[in-house]
């Protein structure tokens, strides 16, 4: 009998420790950079409460999630020291779970926003690029469009016929 409780504890202490060692060597280590983030998103865009909504509506708080912390996992470590793609599904699904441990709803809608299109921009500076203005300067409409081509950029152009049927089926929903 002391033998199975043995190995009953062996297999479930390996995978904590091993959890608990990929998490303070991996993750907690960029806590800050996120945070930081966060913050400066959140200064940028905190003024346009409906992007948020028809981000959640478009993505899902948890494609939102999703989305965030596997951007944040490429710009942050993957893209300085390229690993195995095996690696990299293992980490940025970790990543995903392990921001349940840190960041609410707003804290990642924030992140997600900074990130999109790559992380290469945000909303705000998309919303200049793609429309010459101010992200609380669009209408309705082109912040659907703005919010419905972060799935598929190069699918969704603006002016084609998917993002105008996708902008669409969301402002019906709205």
């Amino acid at each position: 009998m002391k033998w199975i409780i043995r190995i009953i504890g062996t297999i479930i202490l390996i995978p904590l420790i091993t959890l608990t060692f990929w998490y303070f060597s991996s993750f907690y280590p960029h806590l800050s950079e996120i945070n930081k983030i966060i913050k400066n998103e959140e200064k940028v865009i905190s003024n346009v409460s409906d992007i948020q909504k028809l981000a959640v509506m478009v993505e899902s708080s948890q494609g939102i999630r999703s989305y965030a912390f596997r951007q944040a996992y490429r710009e942050l470590v993957f893209d300085k020291n390229k690993k195995s793609t095996m690696q990299w599904h293992t980490n940025s699904s970790l990543w995903y779970f392990s921001s349940y441990l840190h960041f609410n709803k707003n804290e990642t809608f924030y992140l997600w926003s900074a990130l999109v299109y790559s992380g290469k921009k945000g909303l705000k500076e998309s919303s200049i690029y793609l429309f010459g203005k101010e992200l609380s300067e669009l209408n309705l409409r082109q912040k659907a469009e703005l919010v419905a081509m972060v799935k598929a950029p190069h699918r969704f152009k603006l002016g084609s016929t998917a993002l105008n049927q996708r902008v669409d089926s969301i402002l019906k929903i709205k």
